[in-house]
């Protein structure tokens, strides 16, 4: 929270800097006539501005009795902070998309600000407000709302397990336990959009895995310990949690996924975080013969998500975020000649009902390759692949995967 502050009262007298493209906190100030504007890449060097006593060099023409109004576009989400009468220490805030304006009224403009402070730590809806809207909102948001977003990534990767990609399979005994372990790089690009340039974000995931295969072909239970780092800008997030899924056979032909998932999010510079628990079952059915040179498999799954209590400098909030997710896929899968290798190659719409998205529809369209999958249910040691993706204020992003199993 008192970053939060800092950067609302850093907006208030800025009057110099241009503004750097790209930039994810964009300040806009006003006084006297004059305009100034300036961006920031994290929550924290606007903090230090005003923390550290260099704020001086932006306020040369502001000796604290003057009238300012300043917008901070705080990653997509405007924030409106205002000394509106000058040689008077009312201090105004105000987040237009959310119908809030409040007041403060010290003695002295620092005592408004404390004032204000003080609001921001006893008002934890607020936050799980301004989280709820940012992930409508913003094109960054590391729980929810992008291609790179925790919520998104878990989708993706219930879907990849119960679609055969890069999970392990056997068929029972010594064999048929294993150890996963995986890299993934994925690049996002989305579109400028409410007021911010085009934004990148690039996330490295480490996704850690046991898998039991019981007697049966396709029965089987893996856990999942996933971690991940993203970085948008110079904004770095981290990421980890604890899934199951549990994978049976209905038909020789048809396999059944259900898996459950406790992931948490957090990002200092971005002042984001939250946690989710989601609850998935997805169909996967194969075409073609197992022990030709071709199969094609249909995945469908829906994925259901809420948010959980979280903190964030020691505030408790709870975003209230309810999305259901459907994606549905094919992949084919063709034998090389004379190896035990196959080429696949998949597509994969997905689409995110209920809290509202910045992102809420994407396509995926990708290649792997690797060590053959007969009949659905055989032991995979290793596979690489690379993919595309785009959707509603996405640009083409790319993520490329490996994984190994042993």
């Amino acid at each position: 929270m008192p970053r939060l502050l800092s950067i609302f009262a850093t907006g208030c007298a800025l009057l110099s800097s241009a503004a750097m493209a790209g930039d994810l906190f964009l300040i806009d100030a006003n006084m006297n006539g004059q305009n100034s504007k300036t961006g920031f890449n994290t929550a924290e060097e606007a903090a230090d501005l005003y923390t550290s006593g260099q704020l001086s060099q932006f306020l040369s023409g502001y000796n604290g009795t003057q009238a300012v109004t300043s917008t901070l576009n705080f990653r997509g989400l405007p924030v409106n902070l205002a000394y509106p009468t000058a040689n008077n220490t009312q201090l105004v805030f105000a987040i237009p998309s959310l119908n809030i304006t409040q007041s403060f009224q010290g003695a002295t403009r620092d005592e408004s600000q404390a004032l204000f402070k003080d609001y921001l730590k006893k008002n934890p809806d607020l936050l799980a407000r301004m989280q709820k809207e940012l992930v409508r909102v913003s094109p960054v948001d590391p729980v929810a709302g992008n291609p790179n977003s925790l919520m998104s990534r878990t989708a993706s990767m219930d879907f990849a397990q119960g679609f055969a990609l890069n999970s392990p399979t056997a068929t029972g005994g010594d064999a048929s336990n294993k150890f996963g372990i995986g890299v993934s790089y994925s690049h996002m690009v989305a579109e400028a959009a409410n007021g911010l340039d085009s934004q990148d974000t690039d996330t490295i995931s480490l996704p850690l895995s046991y898998a039991h295969k019981f007697e049966q072909p396709n029965h089987e239970i893996i856990i999942n310990i996933p971690l991940a780092y993203s970085k948008a800008n110079d904004a770095k997030s981290y990421d980890a949690g604890l899934g199951v899924i549990y994978r049976f056979p209905v038909q020789e032909r048809w396999v059944l996924t259900v898996g459950g998932n406790v992931r948490a999010v957090g990002s200092v510079d971005l002042l984001s975080g939250a946690a989710l628990a989601s609850g998935s079952i997805m169909s996967s059915y194969m075409f073609g013969d197992p022990d030709g040179d071709w199969t094609l498999t249909m995945g469908n799954m829906v994925t259901l998500f809420r948010s959980l209590s979280g903190r964030i400098n020691g505030t408790s909030y709870n975003p209230d975020l309810q999305n259901t997710v459907f994606k549905n896929g094919l992949l084919y899968a063709r034998r090389m000649s004379g190896d035990d290798k196959t080429l696949e190659v998949y597509i994969i719409d997905t689409y995110f009902t209920g809290t509202k998205l910045f992102s809420n529809h994407q396509d995926e369209l990708g290649v792997t390759w690797g060590t053959r999958r007969p009949a659905h249910a055989k032991e995979t040691d290793y596979r690489i692949g690379v993919s595309m993706l785009t959707g509603e204020n996405l640009k083409p992003s790319f993520q490329l995967n490996f994984g190994a199993w042993f």
